[in-house]
C-alpha cells in the first residue's frame, strides 16, 4: 500500500494586528477652535455667524478624528446629534408658532402665546435630551480612542447639565461642560496609536 505524499498546508497564522501612530494635532486644534467660536456665538448680531463657523470646525474636526482613530462611530453619533439639534430647533419653533396662533384665534392672545411658548420648551427639553444621549456617546468613543478621559468627564458633565436644565442650574452645569471639552481638545496628546 503506498502512502499518499500529498503535503500538508501550512497550519493557520492568526490575524495579525499593527498598530500605527497617528498624529492628530490638527483635527484636535479644529475641535477646540469650534467650541471657542460656539461660545462667541452668544454676542448679539454676529452670533449666528460665529456658530456656523464653529460648528463646522468641530464637525470637520470631528469627521477627521473618526477616520484617523479608525472609529466611524465617532462622527456617526456626533452627526446624529447636530442634526437632531438643528432639526429640533426648527421643528419646535415652526410648532410654537402654529399652536401660538391656533390658541389665540380661540382665547386671549397672551394665553396663546404661553402655551405656544411652554409647547416649545417642553419639546427642546425631551429632544435635547436625545441630542446629549449621543453628544455623550460621540465624546466617550473619542475619550476610549485618545485615551483622554478628559472627553468623557466634559461629556457627562454637559448631559447632565441638559438634564438638570429644568431646574435652571442646568445651564451652568453645561457650561463647565463645554469648558472642559474645550479643554479636553486642546490637552490631548498629538500621537495616538491606532489598531489596524
Amino acid at each position: 500500500m503506498e502512502e499518499n505524499n500529498v503535503p500538508l498546508p501550512p497550519p493557520l497564522q492568526p490575524n495579525k494586528l499593527s498598530v500605527t501612530k497617528v498624529n492628530i494635532s490638527t483635527e484636535k486644534l479644529f475641535g477646540g477652535i469650534g467650541l471657542i467660536f460656539i461660545f462667541l456665538s452668544m454676542i448679539p448680531f454676529i452670533g449666528l455667524l460665529f456658530w456656523l463657523i464653529g460648528y463646522t470646525l468641530l464637525t470637520v474636526g470631528m469627521y477627521q478624528l473618526s477616520k484617523k482613530l479608525n472609529n466611524p462611530a465617532i462622527f456617526n453619533n456626533f452627526l446624529i446629534a447636530v442634526v437632531l439639534s438643528i432639526t429640533s430647533w426648527i421643528i419646535a419653533f415652526m410648532f410654537g408658532i402654529i399652536s401660538s396662533i391656533s390658541i389665540a384665534s380661540l382665547s386671549h392672545m397672551n394665553s396663546g402665546i404661553d402655551v405656544g411658548m411652554a409647547i416649545i420648551l417642553i419639546t427642546l427639553y425631551f429632544v435635547f435630551l436625545v441630542v446629549a444621549y449621543f453628544y455623550n456617546k460621540a465624546y466617550t468613543l473619542l475619550a476610549l480612542s485618545t485615551k483622554h478621559n478628559l472627553f468623557r468627564i466634559a461629556s457627562i458633565t454637559m448631559f447632565i447639565g441638559v438634564v438638570t436644565t429644568i431646574i435652571l442650574i442646568g445651564f451652568i452645569v453645561m457650561f463647565v461642560g463645554l469648558l472642559l471639552l474645550v479643554i479636553a481638545f486642546f490637552t490631548a496628546p498629538d500621537e495616538i496609536e491606532v489598531v489596524t
